[in-house]
């Protein structure tokens, strides 16, 4: 994933799209035969190089599925083959062949004769071949030297004589200005691997220059390109790492799919170019006692906010939607890629379409559910997506006819009932402040906290049915068994997110009945029921911890700040680099009594672990107030400077984007642009930043060296300045 990541960013972005797609196909697709890697390889390479469809591309089917379509195909033409030769022999029976032998003297004289005859027909047919040969090669040498001249006499009239000079000298920072533009256009346009027509590669055999254009050469992804890249994932769980890694890698509506002590999201907070979800929103609610004008955070956006991965070109939620269709059986157990399905697909019909009103995931999920109407999982995803459209009857139609019949389904599909209840349970308490009617909606949640507690059968709640006092007893008494026996039964609960939705809804129900104390008893005993060591490991304790946390700031008033404040400290000296609890630390300290303090706090972190992240949150909470440019600067300097965080290109944007946007001290965003490139001279992104935003401060020639030293780096360019030059120049010519 770093390798894909990198090739994004110098701007090879059919690489980075073609080596995942290599490595899903590789290990998820691969045919069920017993055969070595070696052997394994040669086998793709006819897959990758034959130009058949790959996974997220339409038309689809994964290399196994292709492998036996293309034996198929082998027999039955094998079989036509022999009909037809059979064929041929029948009717090849008898009469003049139409050849003779001739007749031979004694001496051999009919053979010599023979012979010179040959000869002297050989001679005459290769010397016209050469004549017409050399008369081919003149034609086109002619032709190649006149469209040579055209192009000379065609710069000439823009003055560039290439006679004189092989580099072309922008003399205008507008050319380059629109240069970038559209070479951003092009960057969102340009990402999948194109194929090459006719192309036959093997070990030996290089790519002839007829083949295709040089555009189609630097676009296609070729097997010699990522075969070293290669390898197998034996267990599950790597493979279904692989389609996180994906997912995550194409971005979109999707939530934390790690813990955040894990290296996985270390390397991904440390190699951001730009912010977006739920990095952005984080930071812009933690923005909470700045000046008016820095108060909602949207300065964050502006300076270094991004558009997400599916939403800069429309066929990249297309492209996505077909990828995890077709990864969906590896899959289908989990919720959270169910719900991010039906998000991109809500996205992609809303775009298509002109419309919203969740017909998107609709249409999609009755597809799917024709074909397993027993998917517990995808049941429960579509529920939530017709809520966040704003359907909430439908939303809880389809929550009462999945629980209602959870009690006949086999027990492996029972066991994710209690995500599904704690969407429900989720939904209906956010609808409850608009509702008219907050009793009957409060009622409702009891009774569906009561019937996961209590593991009754569910139906289908109705108004004039009250909850009693039994009914709550027997669901504590239940929710306290069930929880429980992930020790007795040697579960795992840091793995489990069946664990991690009792352990929500039991603490919704003490919540809403005995009080926040009862509530926070839950999530005490829920954490004893794990060592420490793997806590900080679990992703499930992890979202335990930020509920836990929301729920405490959801009920401030019943809490004292000092003992939230040690809460959320405890929390973090677990989980240091989560933005929820960061965010909400800051928020716990927005008084200005506390600022002193989330000052000594932050300096501490960063002493003991430096990162992206926590530079982030240092800085943007001094942004916007008074007398706090010196320490801006010093965290600035402090995070350049730091071995951990220097290749930063995030903190680089950022703090270019300071100085040329908030203080318009122009030299020195110059001087911190220097250095910016120098520290990370692989990131495209930060290159561009010098012709949009730097436009203005850096001359039309050092614009142009940027880019040359930008193709000595081999970064993807895209767009060649003549083509700009030549635009400029009939854009002239009509005015």
């Amino acid at each position: 994933m770093d390798l894909c990541r990198f090739e994004w960013q110098t701007g090879h972005h059919e690489l980075a799209v073609g080596l995942l797609q290599a490595l899903i196909e590789y290990n998820l697709f691969a045919p069920p035969l017993e055969m070595s890697e070696k052997s394994k390889k040669r086998l793709f390479r006819d897959f990758w190089d034959i130009g058949a469809a790959r996974v997220g591309e339409n038309g689809a089917t994964g290399w196994a599925a292709w492998l036996q379509k293309e034996e198929e195909w082998i027999k039955k033409a094998f079989a036509k083959d022999e009909a037809e030769a059979s064929k041929g022999d029948e009717s090849e029976t008898g009469g003049w062949t139409g050849w003779y032998t001739p007749l031979v003297n004694k001496d051999g004289e009919g053979d010599e004769k023979k012979h010179a005859i040959d000869d002297e027909i050989f001679q005459d047919n290769t010397g016209t071949e050469a004549q017409q040969t050399d008369g081919d090669e003149d034609a086109e040498d002619r032709v190649s030297e006149a469209n040579e001249e055209d192009e000379i006499i065609l710069l000439e009239r823009l003055g560039l004589n290439l006679k004189a000079e092989d580099d072309v000298e922008v003399k205008d920072s507008t050319t380059w200005k629109h240069w970038f533009e559209k070479e951003k256009i092009r960057d969102s346009e340009q990402w999948l691997p194109v194929r090459l027509k006719n192309l036959k590669a093997t070990h030996s055999e290089e790519i002839s220059p007829g083949i295709g254009s040089e555009e189609e050469l630097e676009r296609a992804v070729l097997f010699d390109d990522i075969n070293e890249c290669l390898f197998s994932l034996t267990t599950m769980d790597a493979q279904l790492d692989l389609i996180f890694h994906f997912t995550d890698f194409c971005s979109g509506p999707y939530p934390q799919w790690c813990c955040s002590n894990c290296s996985k999201w270390m390397e991904k907070i440390e190699g951001l170019e730009e912010l977006y979800e739920p990095f952005l929103g984080e930071l812009r609610r933690s923005c909470t006692f700045h000046e008016p004008d820095f108060q909602n955070g949207g300065y964050l956006e502006e300076l270094v906010g991004g558009a997400e991965w599916i939403h800069e070109c429309q066929g990249r939620s297309d492209f996505l939607v077909n990828a995890l269709l077709l990864l969906r059986p590896f899959f289908c157990h989990s919720i959270w890629l169910e719900e991010k399905l039906l998000n991109v697909e809500d996205s992609r019909y809303n775009i298509a379409n002109e419309s919203k009103g969740g017909f998107g995931p609709r249409i999609l999920a009755k597809r799917l559910l024709k074909g397993d109407r027993q998917a517990i999982v995808l049941l429960g995803a579509y529920a939530c997506a017709e809520a966040s459209a704003g359907n909430l009857d439908l939303a809880r139609k389809v929550f009462d006819t999945t629980l209602a019949s959870l009690a006949s389904l086999p027990m492996d599909r029972q066991s994710y009932g209690p995500l599904v209840y704690e969407r429900y349970v989720e939904m209906e308490l956010q609808s409850m402040p608009k509702a008219a009617q907050k009793e009957a909606i409060f009622q409702k949640v009891l009774y569906i906290l009561s019937c996961l507690g209590s593991s009754c059968s569910y139906t289908p709640f109705r108004g004039d049915r009250a909850v009693t006092a039994i009914d709550l007893l027997k669901a504590r008494r239940g929710f306290k068994e069930q929880i429980q026996s992930f020790r007795k039964e040697r579960k795992q609960p840091e793995s489990s997110d069946s664990f991690k939705s009792l352990v929500v809804c039991a603490s919704i129900l003490e919540l809403l009945t005995d009080g926040l104390d009862a509530a926070v008893s839950v999530f005490k005993e829920s954490f004893s029921l794990c060592l420490p060591g793997k806590q900080q490991q679990s992703m499930q304790f992890e979202f335990l911890n930020v509920k836990y946390i929301n729920m405490l700031e959801e009920n401030k008033g019943s809490v004292r700040p000092a003992a939230l404040r040690h809460t959320i400290l405890q929390s973090l000296s677990q989980y240091p680099n989560n933005p929820h609890l960061l965010a909400a630390y800051v928020r716990c300290n927005s008084q200005n009594a506390c600022r002193n303090g989330l000052r000594r706090f932050f300096d501490d972190a960063l002493q003991r672990n430096p990162t992206t992240l926590l530079y982030l949150f240092a800085i943007s909470i001094e942004i916007g107030r008074q007398g706090s440019s010196p320490r801006i600067h010093s965290l600035f300097e402090k995070a350049v400077q730091s071995n951990a965080t220097q290749q930063s290109v995030i903190l680089w944007r950022f703090y270019i984007a300071y100085e040329l946007q908030l203080r318009n001290d122009v030299d020195a965003a110059r001087r911190v642009y220097f250095r910016a490139i120098h520290a990370c001279p692989w990131s495209k992104l930060l290159w561009m930043d010098g012709f949009s935003k730097m436009s203005t401060v850096l001359s039309a020639k050092e614009l142009t060296e940027f880019q040359d030293i930008m193709r000595e780096k081999e970064l993807r360019i895209r767009t060649d300045v003549y083509e700009i030059l030549l635009e400029e120049e009939a854009e002239g010519h009509s005015l």
